[in-house]
């Protein structure tokens, strides 16, 4: 009897242990994981670590502004050095908050410092680690992936702040995409997946770049989410080669249509991870921000002139955020909206 609640206690001990082991796996990328398959045991391998890091961006603002000698938030009378003075505050303080988890890693999991190839601003080290370090800091709860080098560009982007807590699922598999262009001829020249979706636990749709080597000769203007695309050719099979995969009905659909538009946080997703002109975008950084409508209101209110680029190839503008036709006081206050998440 002994013996058997023995066996049953350790049987349980195993299961338990299961979870942990599969929970770990994931954090290693396909391509570090054959690097480690192919290496001697004292082999150092140059292994990329993204941790974890939530950065606190009204914290940021707030100290910038602070930082600024501003009371309230930023005034509409700030000059072009003004705005670029909270710009290079903000930025640096967002870089000490994502330094500091990188500092805090390596205080409590040291690595050697030899081994150490970078470890800078941002929540991202690279280190020259044996297989059984890398295993190891795969457990870790602070760390969100290890890719190996330049090979991880292939691999899906989960950002904490569209895919909260998201399970790393596959990439979705090329030959499903292959088979999906076989009807039209068209040979696949690349794919790989930039955003995955969560939706209750699992990912149910996500945002990939697909590109043939067949393509129909003519121009295209197109706007999906807030970004203006344009080129003298079409991708095939989709709009400038973005599309969605809907993973649950297997099926793949073109970025630009409006079936796309019905997945939650598509225009969100495509925003940060989509090509082309970011609409409101007039700092030139590739992203939204409170400076984005500071410097339109100065622009509307004629305090500065409209960016060079400003000018888009069918004659509307960057700055026109809500794609009424007018660049006027109104675009700034829908970025605004849009950067507090009410449009």
């Amino acid at each position: 009897m002994k013996k058997a609640l023995c066996i049953l206690l350790t049987l349980a001990l195993l299961l338990m242990a299961v979870p942990a082991v599969f929970a770990a796996e994931p954090k290693i990328t396909d391509s570090l994981q054959a690097q480690m398959d192919a290496a001697a045991e004292d082999t150092k391998l140059e292994t990329h670590i993204w941790l974890n890091c939530a950065v606190d961006k009204d914290e940021a603002y707030r100290l910038a502004v602070k930082e600024c000698g501003y009371i309230g938030g930023l005034p509409l009378n700030m000059t072009l050095d003004e705005v670029y003075r909270f710009k290079e505050a903000y930025n640096r303080i967002i870089s000490a908050q994502e330094k500091a988890v990188a500092d805090a890693f390596l205080e409590k999991y040291p690595i050697l410092a030899e081994d150490i190839v970078y470890s800078g601003k941002h929540p991202y080290i690279v280190a020259m680690l044996t297989k059984a370090q890398i295993a190891e800091i795969a457990t870790l709860p602070e760390v969100e992936g290890l890719y190996a080098g330049v090979e991880n560009t292939e691999t899906p982007v989960y950002p904490t702040e569209l895919c909260a807590d998201a399970a790393a699922p596959d990439d979705p598999d090329r030959a499903k995409f292959e088979a999906y262009c076989t009807d039209q001829g068209a040979e696949v020249v690349s794919f790989r997946t930039l955003y995955a979706h969560e939706s209750g636990g699992t990912v149910d749709w996500t945002l990939v770049y697909g590109m043939t080597n067949m393509v129909a000769p003519m121009p295209y203007t197109k706007v999906i989410g807030h970004r203006f695309l344009s080129g003298s050719a079409m991708g095939s099979p989709f709009t400038a080669n973005y599309g969605v995969y809907d993973v649950k009905n297997d099926r793949f659909i073109d970025a630009a249509s409006a079936a796309a538009k019905e997945y939650e946080g598509f225009s969100a997703a495509f925003d940060r991870f989509g090509g082309g002109r970011l609409l409101g975008d007039l700092d030139g950084d590739d992203e939204l921000s409170v400076i984005d409508a500071t410097m339109l209101q100065r622009c509307d209110l004629g305090m500065r002139d409209y960016p060079a680029d400003d000018l888009l190839s069918d004659e509307s503008y960057a700055s026109d955020f809500n794609r009424d036709g007018e660049r006027d006081i109104l675009d700034a206050t829908c970025i605004q909206r849009y950067l507090v998440g009410l449009d």
